[in-house]
């Protein structure tokens, strides 16, 4: 039995099944989808822990079920984890859903009203909370009921008031509506209370990107205005000001959750942003997302959000809004006592998760477990958390970045050093491994050009050695920035981590032939450890995977004919240019000649030095006669064996025994020969037409072979 409210009291509600209704409730047309929520509906009925943090439900949908991930996932939550909520005695939730915030609400101590106008949501929503009796679920269209006056501690209204036009007729615009929502919440609120609101922002940077708008899953329709809609439309920066202004507000704090309200792993306060020239920093590895549609941002949002910052207009761009608003601007500021909670990802076992915190006017860090515990490990790996000071200054990684996007190969092979002498002498006294996560990421130079280690959460029982951290910067460094280092890597032909890691190690005079497996294995092991999931992408696999430029970009190599007895010439030649998908490049070209082919020679075109692995899978040459004769097929190798077996070659090294078809060039000479037997070659003075047909697997670079040895094909190309 929930507690009688005084907005049951005033409105005639009558309970049934556990919810709050009137008499004679008014349609209300809002879904998810019925088979989304019977499922909903059954994963919450049957499950034993119902907590806003619950594991079990985490584990009930899979990564492509975007609506059983929002009213499902611990991590919506986080959005709300940051603020002071122990001043709330009494709260009105407006639209809750399924009921993923209001279990976070009701978990605070918090008496809470709910408002639901989809009966089946509002029901998932009771069974949501159906151990706590002081949260009363009213499911009822927000329209019909009056709100009782000055009554509410907190309002809530998390990913609703973008509807206000949709469900408060009558109204002139859709703008008029909020303002008419935001009038009467006011009113219901106490002197001293808080209307905690989130919602996108229309001018979104992802929306800028190619996102789809989330409502009306097309991109760029909150970019134009929502030109031509009207009913649900979510508004800027600058018009939510306005609106709160308007609206009568006293006060209003704005935070702003990244990636967005939904699902956020860091929440900045404005005033952080405003005062402090690095709090972009915090959005490194943040990645925004499309809810309804697959989509990537080809751009690199981390450049973008730092170029916007710099320029003071971050928080115009941020993709979602988290506005505290009232009457009274020091309860407005009590609720928000961070300038910034930064959450773990959710890869992590759930023992290691934590959100770490700066309080407003203090230059500490806190961190806590989000599951209580001291300290969590296993076997030599152990993880501590503590207080410790703010450092203000740029990351390391962003250093970095900066070299080698002005392709400063003399800067990088410096910060290389300095970072390498760092991580030596701190080594000297590490007898526990906690320099185990000293990477770029999480070092802070000051401006005198200082180094702090931040973040150092991990040790590993035993000392680890400077090459060992050296290879976990250079691998996750290269794994995270690939977009942004490409231009480097392909001056240098570095065409995977591999490459990039031995460039590293080769700058600071280090051999990585008999230690790289080593590494490999041992952050193999540590990511197991700490996530869980072993050979959810192989460390190994990883580091041998060609960057995304080197699979797409353009190759090239020269098709030279000849007729028996002739030598190759430039005149009897083509340049033939293909690229790689999905690890695999099908030529087809064709040239004209008035002899019978003798012989063709292929010659890759690379780089003075490079030295590459081509991988041959089939090779077809053929004679068209232009019209509907079936082609003469003169020269066909189906397989890497078979072609291994037809070909000649020149500067090339045939490095295994297996896979056949590998060839590693090894000069500027190099080339295949393959010759037309005599039986297939047809005479004539007119012109035909020829066509060869080529099939390779992706090219991977020499390094790859050194260090991988004589491998199976798919770990040797992978």
């Amino acid at each position: 039995m929930t507690y009688f409210t005084q907005l049951a009291k005033i409105n005639h509600l009558i309970q049934k099944n556990g919810l709050w209704m009137l008499n004679q409730p008014t349609r209300f047309d809002y879904s998810d989808g019925e088979d989304s929520e019977l499922f909903l509906k059954r994963v919450i009925s049957e499950a034993k822990d119902l907590s806003s943090q619950s594991l079990e439900m985490e584990t009930c949908y899979s990564n492509w079920d975007w609506v059983a991930e929002y009213h499902l996932s611990n991590k919506r939550a986080n959005l709300l984890r940051g603020l002071d909520l122990s001043g709330v005695g009494n709260a009105l939730e407006i639209g809750c859903g399924c009921g993923a915030i209001t279990r976070y609400l009701s978990e605070q101590g918090i008496y809470l009203d709910s408002i639901e106008g989809a009966y089946r949501r509002a029901e998932i929503a009771r069974l949501r909370c159906r151990d706590m009796d002081h949260v009363s679920i009213i499911n009822a269209n927000y329209n019909d009921l009056q709100l009782p006056e000055a009554a509410y501690d907190a309002i809530f209204v998390v990913g609703v008031i973008e509807y206000a036009g949709r469900f408060l007729p009558g109204e002139k615009s859709d703008e008029a509506s909020v303002m008419a929502i935001l009038k009467q919440l006011q009113n219901a609120l106490k002197e001293d209370g808080v209307l905690i609101v989130a919602i996108e922002n229309k001018n979104g940077l992802k929306y800028w990107l190619g996102a789809s708008e989330d409502h009306y899953g097309q991109p760029y329709v909150g970019l134009t205005d929502y030109w031509g809609l009207s009913g649900t439309r979510t508004y800027s920066y600058k018009e939510w000001f306005r609106l709160l202004q308007e609206s009568g507000m006293g006060a209003w704090r704005f935070q702003f959750p990244f990636p967005d309200y939904k699902i956020p792993q860091v929440v900045l306060d404005e005033k952080f942003i405003d005062t402090d020239e690095h709090a972009y920093s915090l959005l490194y590895r943040i990645h925004s997302r499309d809810y309804l549609h697959p989509w990537q941002s080809k751009a690199n949002e981390f450049t973008l959000w730092r170029a916007l910052h710099r320029s003071n207009r971050l928080k115009e761009f941020a993709n979602s809004f988290l506005i505290i608003a009232g009457q009274n601007a020091a309860a407005i500021d009590a609720v928000r006592p961070f300038d910034f909670t930064y959450f773990s990802t959710s890869l992590r076992k759930p023992q290691y998760r934590t959100i770490t915190c700066k309080e407003h006017h203090t230059d500490l860090i806190h961190k806590r477990y989000l599951w209580a515990n001291e300290t969590s490990g296993h076997g030599e790996l152990t993880h501590t958390i503590s207080t410790t000071p703010y450092i203000k200054g740029a990351l390391l990684v962003t250093i970095w970045l900066e070299a080698l996007l002005a392709s400063n190969v003399e800067q990088f092979s410096d910060l290389l050093r300095s970072y390498y002498r760092f991580i030596e002498q701190r080594s000297v006294d590490d007898a526990n491994g906690s320099l185990l996560d000293a990477l770029p990421a999480n070092i802070v130079v000051d401006s005198m050009g200082q180094y702090y280690i931040i973040d150092q959460e991990w040790s590993s029982g035993n000392s680890v050695t400077p090459e060992y951290i050296l290879f976990r910067a250079l691998f996750w460094f290269g794994r995270d920035n690939q977009d942004l280092i490409n231009l480097f890597c392909s001056s240098k032909n570095l065409y995977s981590l591999k490459d990039f890691v031995a460039y590293g190690f080769e700058a600071l005079a280090i051999s990585t032939t008999t230690v790289l497996p080593g590494f490999i294995a041992q952050e193999e092991a540590l990511q197991h450890e700490v996530s869980g999931q072993r050979n959810l992408r192989a460390i190994d696999q990883l580091i041998a995977t060609p960057f995304t430029f080197a699979l797409y970009e353009a190759r090239r190599m020269r098709l030279y004919w000849a007729a028996d007895g002739q030598s190759f010439t430039e005149v009897q030649s083509s340049q033939v240019n293909y690229r790689f998908s999905e690890g695999k490049s099908s030529v087809c070209t064709c040239f004209a000649f008035d002899r019978p082919v003798a012989r063709i020679r292929l010659s890759p075109l690379v780089a003075p030095g490079e030295k590459k692995i081509l991988l041959f899978q089939k090779i077809t040459l053929v004679q068209t006669n232009g019209d509907d004769s079936k082609p003469a097929v003169l020269l066909q190798a189906q397989s890497p064996k078979e072609i291994s077996k037809r070909a000649q070659w020149n500067q090339f090294i045939a490095p295994f025994s297996e896979p056949e078809g590998a060839f590693i060039v090894n000069g500027p000479g190099a080339a295949f020969f393959f010759q037309v037997p005599t039986s297939e070659q047809t005479g004539g003075k007119d012109s035909k037409m020829f066509v060869l047909e080529l099939v390779l697997m992706n090219e991977v670079s020499l390094r790859d072979a050194v260090y991988s040895g004589p491998r199976k094909p798919d770990n040797v190309l992978r």
